[in-house]
């Protein structure tokens, strides 16, 4: 299923809520429907906020990865077959407005250092934001570094050479 929600001026949610019913009908779909009040939180409550980042790290990682809006369709079934092919799973949350994918995979283990460089190689921005610690010390996490990573080092080490604060972490 897909769950969508629109926020803003009611007449804009309106034609939204219009535009993506006519969408899902000519694309097939058996039903479509508009929740209100406590069906629309009880909705909400039950799919996981992926951005939040407090997930088990055991044997899953938590990804963001930032593309242009008009390839985040493309982006999703990318990460999905990729995912599917390591036999993982993923559940994925998007923003569909600033191309924003948030993807939770279980199950790669070890294949998430091969798999992190596909999508930095394919998206760029490809982030890594949880996962197995020991995985992690061997991960490209941040994606494509920034040409301005060398600076961020030294600023990290002048400012907190003992590592107290964020220990392993130069870019926020």
């Amino acid at each position: 299923g897909v769950a969508i929600r629109t926020d803003g001026v009611t007449v804009a949610c309106k034609r939204h809520v219009n535009d993506i019913t006519a969408m899902a009908q000519r694309a097939g779909a058996i039903e479509t429907r508009e929740l209100f009040d406590d069906d629309l939180r009880a909705l909400w409550s039950g799919i996981a906020d992926l951005s939040a980042a407090n997930i088990d790290v055991t044997n899953a990682a938590l990804l963001r990865i930032s593309v242009l809006p008009t390839d985040l369709a493309e982006a999703i079934a990318h990460v999905e077959e990729r995912a599917e092919a390591q036999g993982a799973s993923a559940m994925i949350s998007a923003h569909a407005i600033d191309g924003v994918l948030y993807a939770h995979i279980h199950g790669l283990q070890q294949a998430l250092i091969p798999f992190q460089q596909e999508l930095v190689e394919r998206w760029r921005h490809s982030h890594v934001l949880a996962c197995d610690p020991v995985l992690k010390a061997d991960l490209q996490v941040w994606g494509e570094a920034p040409e301005s990573v060398d600076i961020m080092k030294e600023i990290k080490q002048r400012f907190d050479p003992f590592e107290k604060l964020s220990p392993g972490r130069y870019v926020v």
